[in-house]
């Protein structure tokens, strides 16, 4: 039995079928620039009907053969991998495969528009899919997926989806009534100036027949607002039920995201499982940033990179957040809404612009990790006047240049973790780490002029100092391990 079948049709070397558990050659592959007789090779290659996985490399074909969209021959397909069909100008009608739980589609250049006929034709589309990648896809303009829409079932598994890459793509699908997805990324869509409800899956009919226009932003919003709420027959519209991750980066152009009208109190109810938000690189959209946050109270891990700007509201509580991660920000000073009292780690990263008086470091911070040109924190901790921060046991410095511990250092009095990664000019006496006397473990690693002082030191020195330190290592050598 064949269960993972491999065709590479690249001219550059021989095609080939790989499985399991046999291998073979493709005789006589067409000569580049004979499309038809390629073609005629692969409607010949129907596969098995045991085929679990199945994968298509540099096809040069126009279309895929007629099998592909045949459940009653591709019954037992989990896994489906096109990549680098150069010249295939649509998808086929992959949703009619029910076995289906991974589809992966990768650099189809010549694909334009996906439709509605890639859902199939059966009453439920794509019907055990699990995780959907659609990965550089340079030409795709547009993309449906009817959503709300369509009578039938679409997708009702969908775990997992990636939307990479695809510059020219200007709308993002409806994607909010994916009942069961819970990780999304969005990544390099570089033509997105707007999303607007669409991207929801709400339509103007579910809002009285006014236009999504006149909902959003004109006077009909308060009147809607009110007719929704009093309106005894509809459930709440819950949309992106069970989504817990969303990644979206490397958005150039978008300026405008369009949120739902309504909010817990009303019909709508937005993203209440979202644990992670990952935002990169939309420089257009920065501004918007704290109207989305506001939003998303059930937050726990947030990652920002290359923000310029976000402006500083008491209106914003993030009362779950666990996590936060500031990378490459040029922000001056970092909003107090991002200092919860949750707050267990934090990451600051490459931030050089923060500058004067910034909040106070959360009092249950338990992990605080500086990395590269972090601003005025690389001469000083915000540390408040009332904490003593019994929770911050593990405190990282790594590819800083500033030649000295930040004051407030000696406020840390339960660190158990320390670690200097790469700061070449960081050179301090071993006294400055006296006061911890819960320390249980001291790296430094490429620091040469503190790795200097310690081997200047003599072992008696230090040693009467750090005694209490089990574990010690300088450049990954062990200096003394328990």
């Amino acid at each position: 039995m064949i269960d993972v079948l491999s065709l590479d049709f690249d001219n550059s070397e021989e095609g080939n079928i790989d499985n399991m558990s046999e291998e073979g050659n493709i005789d006589n592959m067409p000569e580049e620039g004979n499309i038809d007789n390629m073609s005629v090779v692969f409607e010949n290659l129907q596969p098995h009907e045991d085929v679990q996985e199945l994968n298509i490399f540099y096809f040069a074909g126009f279309k895929f053969p007629s099998w592909f969209s045949n459940s009653s021959i591709l019954t037992n397909l989990v896994k489906l991998r096109l990549e680098n069909c150069k010249n295939t100008t649509e998808l086929p009608a992959l949703g009619n495969l029910v076995a289906l739980e991974d589809l992966e589609i990768t650099s189809l250049s010549s694909v334009k528009h996906i439709g509605t006929q890639f859902c199939g034709f059966g009453q439920s589309a794509f019907p055990k899919l699990k995780k959907l990648q659609i990965l550089g896809m340079f030409e795709l303009v547009e993309w449906e997926l009817p959503i709300s829409t369509d009578a039938r079932t679409i997708m009702p598994c969908l775990q997992e989806m990636e939307l990479k890459d695809c510059p020219m793509l200007k709308a993002l699908p409806g994607l909010g009534r994916l009942e069961s997805l819970e990780s999304l990324e969005i990544w390099g869509l570089t033509s997105i100036v707007r999303v607007g409800l669409e991207f929801w899956g709400i339509s103007a009919d579910e809002f009285g027949g006014s236009s999504i226009e006149e909902i959003v932003n004109g006077e009909e919003l308060i009147q809607e607002q009110e007719k929704v709420r009093t309106s005894c027959s509809r459930k709440p519209l819950i949309l992106f039920p069970r989504l817990t991750e969303l990644r979206i980066g490397g958005m150039e152009e978008w300026e405008e995201w369009i949120m739902p009208p309504f909010q817990e109190d009303g019909q709508i109810i937005v993203m209440p499982c979202l644990r992670q938000l990952h935002f990169e690189k939309c420089p257009k959209l920065e501004g918007i940033l704290p109207d989305l946050l506001v939003r998303f109270k059930s937050l726990e891990i947030l990652e920002l990179r290359g923000l310029e700007k976000c402006e500083d509201r008491e209106d914003i509580s993030l009362p779950c957040l666990r996590e936060l991660e500031i990378r490459d920000c040029g922000f001056h000073v970092i909003p107090r809404f991002l200092f919860p009292h949750t707050l267990r780690k934090l990451v600051i990263y490459d931030c050089k612009n923060l500058r004067g008086m910034q909040p106070c470091l959360p009092p249950l911070l338990e992990k605080l990790e500086l990395w590269y040109d972090v601003g005025v924190l690389s001469e000083s901790l915000p540390i408040g006047d009332s904490h003593n921060y019994l929770n911050l046991r593990s405190f990282k410095i790594k590819f800083s240049k500033h030649p000295s511990l930040p004051k407030g250092f000696n406020h840390l009095t339960a660190t158990q973790y320390l670690k200097f990664n790469e700061c070449e000019s960081l050179d301090f006496d071993l006294n400055e780490l006296k006061h911890l006397t819960m320390l249980q473990s001291l790296s430094i690693y490429k620091c040469r002029i503190l790795a200097k002082r310690f081997q200047s030191s003599g072992d008696d020195y230090w040693m009467s100092i750090l005694s209490h330190v089990p574990n010690i290592s300088i450049d990954y050598e062990n200096i003394r391990e328990s």
